[in-house]
């Protein structure tokens, strides 16, 4: 069909929400753009915009003029972030804890990373990623240090390091490390330092009696105040950056994480968490980053968890910024302790999703990660609102559900119960 409208029209975004809001008896409407995370306060609807509010529409990304070429735009827009390239490093499958919902509970290799395997991460990192002759785009290395438990495989940590800086030049590399924090004391915080790692990212999941069910050592004894002591030493000398993930679930997201945020508010380190991220715990095992918007009662959990960390004056992000599935990102890899190849941790030992190894290099992965998945599903392509947050949901999910993924993991029950709340949070707290 012809589009009869002239090239210097202008449209209404197609990503943009309205929020109504209502402040005793005075209401007020917020229009939201999904895209940009702008946000801004209308009274008398656009057509009676002036002109030059509407040259402010134009710069926020409220106004466009050519709709289907901002929607070619969002589905495109990956490639920003190729620039960072990632890699995801599993050094061990040993751990000191016995988590019932850990994800690994079923992979089945084992052991610990050997010297051949590091030799591999260096050349795979230096050939394919860093002299790409064909992909000129990378100007930052960031390598975040997996397990099991990668502290019990210190010397590990120590090579890995020391060898890609070895080979990174004038790269800027960054080195951080995710850990449940009991062997995380003064002196491994102070060594993670030297060998260049900047943060650790620290599970702890709820107040004690909570997180020792959670999260129970092998020995059985108890491990948060470890893990907490190990916390405000690594702040309160400023050897590393920290942040904390919370892995909730439907039953004790209202009482196992508010005396938790009163905990680091009374120990005076809320303010100095570089973030507390909540995430839900699926009865799949699935972990971090793996909300299912299926289940209704996540619209209500995140909402009360973050306000109730804003409330505490904790650091938070604006609820709208770029969501990027690790499989859509050309240059972020997930590697296995042998060396194998995976696009998302939570598909590691999966065979059918192994996209090669550090010693020959990676295969087409288009096809097995479904990479064309938005521009053939129609209902994210042309008629979602939230497409910039959401770009089908997680891929993991997707596969846990259907054993595939040629489905998407549709969040939009989830936006349109939950998004008006976390916006008006963000006005409120002034979240920037």
């Amino acid at each position: 069909m012809q589009n009869n409208k002239s090239k210097s029209s202008e449209e209404l975004s197609r990503f943009v929400v309205t929020i109504e809001d209502k402040i005793e008896d005075y209401g007020c409407t917020y229009l939201c753009s999904t895209r940009y995370g702008t946000i801004i306060q209308v009274e008398n609807g656009l057509e009676l915009f002036k002109d030059e509010d509407k040259e402010i529409l134009r710069q926020e990304g409220f106004l466009v003029k050519d709709t289907e070429q901002e929607k070619s735009e969002v589905l495109d827009y990956p490639s920003q972030f190729y620039k960072e390239a990632v890699l995801q490093v599993i050094i061990t499958r040993n751990c000191n804890f016995a988590c019932p919902h850990c994800i690994q509970n079923d992979i089945k290799t084992s052991g610990t990373m050997t010297e051949e395997v590091i030799d591999g991460i260096t050349r795979f990192t230096r050939e394919y990623m860093l002299n790409n002759k064909e992909d000129q785009q990378v100007e930052s290395l960031k390598v975040v240090i997996f397990g099991g438990e990668p502290l019990v495989a210190f010397h590990v940590i120590d090579s890995l390091t020391r060898k890609i800086k070895s080979i990174s030049d004038n790269l800027k590399v960054a080195f951080s490390i995710t850990t449940n924090g009991s062997l995380m004391t003064p002196e491994i915080s102070e060594s993670l330092r030297d060998l260049g790692v900047t943060g650790a990212v620290i599970t702890i999941d709820g107040i004690k009696e909570n997180h020792n069910k959670s999260r129970p050592r092998k020995s059985g004894k108890s491990s948060f105040e470890d893990i907490i002591y190990n916390i405000c030493y690594a702040l309160d000398n400023n050897i590393l950056k920290i942040g904390i993930n919370c892995l909730y679930t439907q039953e004790n997201y209202k009482s196992a994480f508010i005396p938790l945020l009163d905990l680091f508010c009374s120990l005076s380190i809320a303010d100095k968490l570089s973030l507390v991220r909540f995430a839900p715990v699926l009865d799949t095992g699935c972990g971090v980053g793996c909300a299912s918007s299926g289940m209704s009662w996540i619209a209500e959990a995140l909402p009360f968890l973050r306000q109730n960390k804003l409330q505490r004056n904790i650091k938070a992000k604006p609820f709208i910024y770029p969501f990027l599935c690790a499989v859509e990102h050309k240059n972020f890899f997930t590697i296995d302790v042998d060396g194998s190849l995976y696009k998302c941790p939570g598909m590691v030992g999966v065979e059918q999703y192994k996209i090669g190894d550090v010693f020959t290099g990676v295969k087409d992965f288009s096809e097995i990660y479904n990479l064309d998945l938005l521009q053939n599903t129609p209902k994210c392509r042309d008629e979602c609102k939230y497409l910039p947050l959401c770009r089908g949901g997680c891929r993991y999910v997707s596969y846990l559900q259907h054993k595939n993924m040629d489905k998407v993991d549709c969040r939009l029950p989830f936006f349109q119960k939950a998004f008006g709340t976390l916006i008006k949070q963000d006005i409120e707290y002034d979240v920037q």
